[in-house]
């Protein structure tokens, strides 16, 4: 591609981090505690990468019993499911590669923020991040598509030529679609490849991310 990419945004669960196992236990014991029979591993893998708040919506959850089941989810998941969690093989490389090619990189998750920054914090990698853009408790950050336009005006992104974003689900493809910028779908992540098949680019690891970036 024409290498004109300055910003570089990163989905952080399943693209950067291989957190499947913290938060496939956290929504198990968030349904335990709702009284909720388990889906199956295929539904719950389905959960990773959407905001909590649609997650549990699409199970018929509504109004306070959403509330109560994110609750019980973030309680599971500060306590254990946080650490429950490894870098993937070839992402520090690459982010270091990017980093010494001059390029600002930029976190964009529907992981609640500070959450978000423990979790880079506590595997090592925050010394590549320029800035780390998650949802918010308030909810004003109910999307990809919104965490993405905070992350233009927190790293004051003027020309969205110069931004591309890296993810696995197809909530990181649409919210590239819907604020004008290209992006990679990470085919070693947790989405559907025929999801990520809708991106601008594809790699089927972390490493094959330079060829497109560099």
């Amino acid at each position: 591609m024409d290498n004109n990419i300055k910003y570089v945004l990163f989905d952080l669960d399943g693209t950067l981090i291989d957190t499947a196992e913290g938060i496939r236990n956290s929504f198990i014991y968030a349904f335990n505690k709702m009284g909720i029979e388990i889906p199956s591993e295929s539904e719950i893998k389905g959960f990773m990468g959407p905001p909590l708040e649609q997650s549990f919506s699409s199970l018929g959850l509504s109004g306070d019993d959403i509330v109560k089941a994110v609750s019980f989810f973030r309680e599971n998941y500060k306590a254990t499911g946080i650490y429950e969690c490894k870098v993937f093989e070839g992402i520090e490389y690459t982010l270091k590669k990017i980093k010494e090619a001059g390029k600002i990189i930029i976190v964009t998750t529907s992981k609640v923020q500070y959450l978000a920054e423990k979790v880079i914090k506590d595997n090592n990698i925050s010394k590549y991040f320029d800035f780390i853009c998650g949802s918010d408790i308030s909810c004003s950050r109910d999307s990809k598509t919104k965490v993405i336009e905070y992350a233009f005006d927190v790293a004051k992104i003027k020309n969205k030529c110069e931004a591309i974003i890296i993810g696995d689900t197809k909530y990181d493809i649409k919210g590239a679609k819907d604020t004008g910028i290209k992006s990679i779908g990470a085919f070693y992540g947790y989405g559907e490849k025929s999801d990520l098949e809708k991106a601008d680019f594809t790699v089927d690891t972390p490493y094959n991310i330079l060829d497109i970036i560099l």
